[in-house]
């Protein structure tokens, strides 16, 4: 049997006694003994669907589990005659009323006094805010661009 030296590999075993076929793996191209073939799976949806390649055992990729769908419970059953919990006034810590009350209490007035100007408001902004008095105020551009120019390096 010269032929079978043309197709044994080093996954093939031969029996003369008990002959089993030959087949060729999908993925590399070598030659395995049928029986060593396995088809190779993937997850599709939540299932593991064949791909249509008869792969040889140690070339056999493992499903990855990040092409699965995630698990999602579901939503918790809804009740009955629902009652929300009413909001309950704690005598210690004031009622703070809606953004257009406050506005209303404020009247033409300021959130910042003209001694205190907050710095974590858009601090080098040129946007002018009501009330507030930039110490730092940005300089025109073409100013920064002159001064930029001066700086020499050594």
């Amino acid at each position: 049997m010269a032929w079978v030296s043309r197709w044994k590999s080093k996954f093939v075993t031969i029996d003369y006694d008990n002959p089993d076929s030959l087949g060729v793996c999908d993925r590399t191209g070598f030659t395995f003994n049928t029986k060593d073939l396995c088809k190779q799976m993937e997850w599709r949806g939540d299932n593991l669907v064949w791909t249509g390649l008869m792969v040889g055992r140690p070339y056999l990729d493992i499903p990855n589990e990040q092409n699965r769908p995630p698990l999602v419970k579901s939503d918790p059953k809804p009740i009955n005659n629902a009652r929300p919990p009413t909001p309950y006034p704690d005598p210690e810590y004031p009622v703070i009323g809606t953004y257009e009350q406050t506005v209303e209490s404020l009247g033409n007035g300021s959130f910042f006094s003209e001694n205190d100007p907050p710095y974590y408001f858009l601090q080098y902004s040129n946007a002018p805010i009501p009330g507030w008095k930039d110490p730092n105020p940005v300089p025109d551009p073409n100013v920064l661009l002159e001064e930029l120019r001066k700086v020499t390096f050594q």
